[in-house]
């Protein structure tokens, strides 16, 4: 069941006016709030010192309902008497507005915008406009469908006589004059185009931060495609996996796990081409691009990095490779690929025991490999310039990297890099579909489709 709180500034037609209730008691009447915050201003508070006219009104309202006890609070503030500015008003009720529902986050925050002078009834409505739903502004229209007429003297006021006469007292004459301003709420609708802009860019992170500005007006489906947007990105399947959990959606197509693996982390790469983010870029193409010469080895020679490495566990408990002349020698097939390698001309002075890396496995390409394809080979070398004389330095140095810088040290740029990286892709033997790299740009459209 829905809790309320009433925050509402006081009118010269309340508490009763004109045999009817004014827009706080009816308020009050409709939703029983738990909380009711009444805020008076200097001429306001002079009639509620005269007679406690406002709170004796609903005390009399809340004697009728069993059990119903709203703790009622009075915020007079007698420094405030322009009344009709509304700069004196906003910055008052908004800090008052949003510490309440800081320290009441189960309730919704009822502001009544038919009470108090029109910059009052404004500035909370503004403040209703500009917040998310458990913030909402009432409206209380008049019992005559028109402003209430005035009185001539509200100084003079019977409580008893005013109650008595109320007919909103009575059931069969009662109709409830309350509705909640249905206009668009102005700060979720420019936070949602925000949250566009940010995934339009790929700031999935930026973007959840705004939307859980929002939470109340996001879609549910969409908050949980934001989160596992951002667990993407982060290449955190699991995380993508439980963020999406009680949906049927799926981000990516491949099915292979191994497979699925490179292509995210080709995906990141893209992501960060497109963003400029050249130093994550560049120093992040090493990893898969020894996954893919690995690949691309297996498939086309059947060796395998323990054909001609040693296998050892690090602290972290990683697996890593080791190329070592001394185990090579172990065998007539180690000393044939120490013999390739010492040849090569890549390594001077002949092979030095390291770990293992692209430059062995293009060494045994270039020797065994006898394909029909020289693009392969082709490809494989200018990716290994690219980690000769850029990726090498980016890692190393403390450089500005821009696509110029990049293209005047491997005459490459980075979308010729990450083109030939997919080619390398299909080089390997992954199966997939040209349209697998736009998955970036259609997760961003689900997620488009859901933000209403």
């Amino acid at each position: 069941m829905e809790k309320y709180i009433l925050f509402t500034a006081v009118g010269t037609t309340d508490p009763i006016s004109n045999y009817r209730d004014g827009a706080i008691l009816h308020i009050c009447r409709k939703y029983k709030p738990e909380k009711i915050y009444l805020f008076f201003s200097k001429e306001m508070a002079t009639y509620h010192n005269l007679d406690n006219r406002y709170f004796a009104s609903i005390e009399k309202l809340v004697n009728t309902y069993e059990g119903y006890q709203p703790q009622k609070y009075e915020l007079v503030y007698e420094n405030l008497t322009d009344v009709h500015k509304f700069d004196e008003f906003y910055n008052v009720f908004e800090s008052q507005v949003l510490l309440i529902q800081k320290e009441n986050p189960e309730h919704t925050i009822l502001l009544n915008i038919s009470s108090g002078t029109p910059a009052m009834k404004n500035a909370l409505n503004l403040i209703a406009t500009l917040n998310d739903d458990t913030i909402k502004a009432i409206q209380v229209r008049g019992p005559f469908e028109k402003s209430n007429p005035k009185k001539d003297d509200i100084s003079k006021y019977d409580i008893q006589a005013e109650w008595e006469c109320n007919e909103d007292n009575n059931e069969e004459t009662f109709i409830d004059r309350t509705s909640i301003e249905k206009g668009l709420n102005l700060t979720a609708r420019i936070k949602k185009e925000i949250i566009l802009k940010h995934i339009g860019v790929y700031d999935y992170h930026a973007a959840l931060e705004v939307a859980k500005d929002i939470r109340p007006s996001m879609n549910d489906t969409c908050f949980k495609l934001l989160k596992a947007a951002c667990n993407r990105l982060l290449l955190n399947e699991e995380g993508v996996t439980d963020a999406l959990r009680g949906t049927d959606i799926k981000l990516s197509s491949v099915k292979k796990v191994k497979d699925r693996i490179i292509i995210e982390y080709i995906l990141w790469l893209q992501v960060k081409q497109k963003r400029k983010e050249y130093v994550d870029f560049i120093r992040g193409i090493t990893p898969v691009v020894a996954d893919l010469f690995e690949n691309i080895l297996k498939s086309k020679l059947a060796i395998k990095p323990l054909d001609f490495c040693v296998k050892k566990k690090v602290d972290d408990g990683n697996i890593l490779y080791r190329v070592e002349r001394s185990n090579l020698s172990l065998t007539e097939q180690g000393q044939e690929y120490l013999k390739v390698f010492d040849n090569s001309g890549y390594f001077r002075g002949g092979l030095n025991n390291s770990d293992l890396s692209s430059i062995h496995i293009l060494a045994l390409m270039e020797h065994y490999y006898k394909g029909e394809s020289t693009s392969l080979l082709q490809t494989m070398r200018e990716i290994r310039t690219v980690e000769t004389k850029v990726r090498n330095l980016a890692a190393h140095e403390i450089v500005s990297i821009t696509d110029d810088w990049i293209y005047k040290r491997c005459e490459h740029s980075s979308s010729q890099i990450l083109k030939k990286i997919k080619k390398l892709t299909e080089f390997s033997g992954i199966n997939i579909k040209d349209s697998i790299w736009d998955s970036y740009d259609e997760m961003n459209d689900i997620i488009a489709s859901y933000l209403i």
